[in-house]
């Protein structure tokens, strides 16, 4: 059974800027509160280096595998949290999808958790990780609308 945790932010600025940003892992040091290290190239099928920041202050080092990059809409890798398949499986993404009566865009980020420990672990998991991605999404939102003025 998947655990799945969605947040949104509406973002002032067309798809292609906020593409910009979510795109340049290189970046995230700059501004991202809960991805604060990610290196490598956003093409399907290429490997990440991603550093989570934990609510407590520790850190999280993963390497994820690019499943779709498309463009300015859609971004998603997954994670093995340790070698073998079904212990814990993190698959996160980014919808970025225009709005038909204005020139922003609404941004969705999902994270699904499998395998025994997204089980064990689901109401903690699902509390912290709720609360870095609204952080992430808020932060998102500064960074694209502070470089538009």
């Amino acid at each position: 059974m998947a655990c799945v945790i969605e947040t949104d932010i509406t973002i002032n600025a067309d798809a292609s800027r906020v593409w910009a940003v979510v795109s340049n892992l290189a970046d995230y040091a700059n501004w991202n509160p809960f991805l604060v290290h990610a290196a490598g190239r956003p093409e399907a099928g290429e490997r990440l280096s991603v550093c989570a920041a934990r609510a407590d202050g520790r850190r999280v080092d993963f390497r994820p595998v690019v499943l779709m990059a498309a463009a300015p809409m859609h971004l998603r890798w997954l994670a093995r949290r340790w070698p073998l398949p079904g212990l814990l499986d993190i698959e996160q993404g980014f919808v970025i999808e225009p709005r038909e009566v204005s020139s922003a865009v609404h941004v969705v980020q999902r994270v699904r958790l499998e395998g025994f420990f997204a089980l064990v672990l689901r109401r903690r998991l699902e509390a912290e990780l709720f609360e870095r991605c609204a952080a992430m999404n808020a932060a998102l939102k500064r960074r694209v609308e502070a470089e538009r003025d």
